[in-house]
């Protein structure tokens, strides 16, 4: 696993080592024919280490598709990643759809959803205002469909946090 690995130094500290990571994998994607690429992440419930990685993905999202792909970030309990506008079809296999989902906007924005229990129809998500956390799958669909006017957060759970 590590053999093919190795350490770069950066000198700027006005990044995020996760943002450096991303910045360093650049020059590689097309090499490596990446598709996505999932970071591993525990941030010991520090919510300041939270919304920075939040902010990762947001920055590589505003970067163009040659120098970057969708980045994922999985917890020991989470998966979560950036929707940018647009429509998003997100598949949810039966063992998941025990856990909660969340849809967390960074600006106003209008929203539309189905195949979750608590939709939404062109509502407006914004901090201040409506959230959605702690939001469950509808039993009926294997997949949520989510239209959204600009970039939001998807975070789902893959496991209880009390059963590790």
């Amino acid at each position: 696993f590590f053999n093919n690995s190795s350490v770069v130094q950066t000198i700027d500290q006005d990044e995020t080592d996760f943002t450096k990571s991303l910045r360093v994998l650049e020059p590689l994607i097309k090499d490596l024919n990446l598709e996505n690429v999932i970071a591993l992440c525990e941030t010991s419930g520090r919510v300041d280490q939270i919304i920075a990685n939040i902010n990762t993905l947001y920055k590589n999202s505003l970067k163009p598709p040659e120098i970057s792909r969708p980045v994922f970030i999985l917890s020991s309990n989470s998966l979560s990643w950036l929707l940018v506008e647009g429509q998003h079809s997100i598949h949810i296999p039966n063992q998941l759809k025990k856990f909660w989902c969340a849809m967390i906007p960074f600006e106003p924005t209008k929203i539309t959803t189905h195949g979750l229990k608590w939709n939404m129809s062109n509502d407006t998500m914004m901090f201040g205002g409506l959230v959605s956390t702690s939001n469950k799958y509808d039993d009926k669909s294997d997949t949520v469909s989510i239209t959204t006017e600009h970039a939001i957060l998807w975070s789902m759970g893959t496991s209880r946090i009390d059963d590790e």
